[in-house]
């Protein structure tokens, strides 16, 4: 299976958090990784794709598609095991409807916490998490 990107804001310690879950919850043959939406390496391989929506929304790159806003988080719930896969329910539901909730939710994302030093990972999980080190290898299979 080809990689599956998901672009967060890594300021934002609940999209943190919400990362790990999506990586405890993984489906086997899923191949998440996660990239701060922040940084420019994030920046420059969105804009290579045409993105220019900014940094606040989840953004997943899968089969060179770009899911935005609750989308990403159906597509996302595609490869995530019960119960996170429940998810994916919400694709029966008006587009603005689920929208205006991820709108709500995103615009108070900070009430969670705001991140202030890098988080520890645990070791299974470092590599999943895109670095300027790493970027290369990733990209280069997309």
């Amino acid at each position: 299976m080809k990689k599956i990107i998901v672009f967060i804001d890594g300021d934002c310690a609940f999209c943190t958090r919400f990362s790990l879950l999506c990586l405890k919850f993984e489906r086997d043959g899923a191949n998440f990784y996660f990239s701060d939406l922040n940084l420019e390496l994030s920046k420059e391989f969105l804009k290579k794709r045409a993105y220019f929506g900014g940094n606040k929304s989840i953004i997943l790159y899968h089969n060179e598609m770009i899911y935005t806003q609750f989308d990403a988080i159906i597509e996302l719930a595609n490869y995530l095991k019960f119960p996170l896969s429940l998810f994916k329910l919400f694709k029966y539901t008006p587009k603005i409807f689920h929208n205006l909730i991820y709108d709500i939710f995103s615009k108070n994302r900070y009430l969670f916490g705001k991140r202030e030093s890098c988080q520890l990972l645990p070791d299974m999980y470092q590599k999943r998490f895109i670095t300027k080190n790493i970027t290369k290898n990733i990209t280069k299979t997309q």
